[in-house]
C-alpha cells in the first residue's frame, strides 16, 4: 500500500498535474515551459512535457515565479 508521502513525491508532473495542484490551467504551464521560466524534459515519442519535482519544489519556495 502507498503511503502519502510516496504519492504527493513524485518524480515528474506533467503540466495537467501542475495545473491541479497550483490552480492554473494546463496551458499556462506549457507557456511557462516554452517561455524558459519553468524546466521541463519533453518526451520525443509524443511531444509531451514532465517537470521534474526539483524544479516544482524550487518554484514552490519562490524562487522563481512560472
Amino acid at each position: 500500500m502507498a503511503t502519502q508521502a510516496t504519492i504527493t513525491k513524485k518524480p515528474f508532473y506533467s503540466p495537467r498535474q501542475l495545473g491541479e495542484r497550483w490552480g492554473k490551467n494546463r496551458l499556462t504551464i506549457i507557456e511557462a515551459i516554452r517561455s524558459g521560466k519553468l524546466h521541463a524534459v519533453r518526451l520525443r515519442t509524443r511531444g509531451h512535457y514532465m517537470i521534474p519535482r526539483c524544479e516544482v519544489e524550487r518554484v514552490e519556495r519562490g524562487e522563481v515565479t512560472p
